[in-house]
């Protein structure tokens, strides 16, 4: 495991002028953008759908929104916004373990 992590470094080290760490974190701040963009659609959605006390709680609550789109996605057609959004949460994740094993 810590081959693979060395060899990505440098790569990474030698196609951009910026480390390992660097590109991470860009890549971490693209994915939270993917991620805001899909929980506002999700929101949009349960506000539209179900009303005020629902569009609130999914505010308050990210994981009761995601909950919510799941459960939802065929009746409301937000399959695509539901996977990008695991896919997000997902990869998000694979990247902070990233993160702490470069440490």
């Amino acid at each position: 495991m810590v081959k693979i992590i060395d060899f990505f470094k440098e790569l990474i080290d030698l196609v951009v002028d910026i480390n390992s760490t660097q590109c991470l974190l860009v890549l971490a701040i693209a994915l939270s953008i993917i991620f805001l963009i899909c929980y506002i659609r999700i929101l949009i959605k349960m506000f539209s759908s179900k009303g005020i006390l629902i569009g609130v709680l999914g505010i308050i609550f990210a994981l009761y929104a995601f909950i919510w789109g799941w459960v939802n996605h065929e009746k409301y057609e937000i399959k695509n916004i539901m996977t990008t959004w695991s896919v997000t949460i997902g990869v998000g994740t694979g990247f902070y373990l990233l993160t702490l094993l470069s440490v």
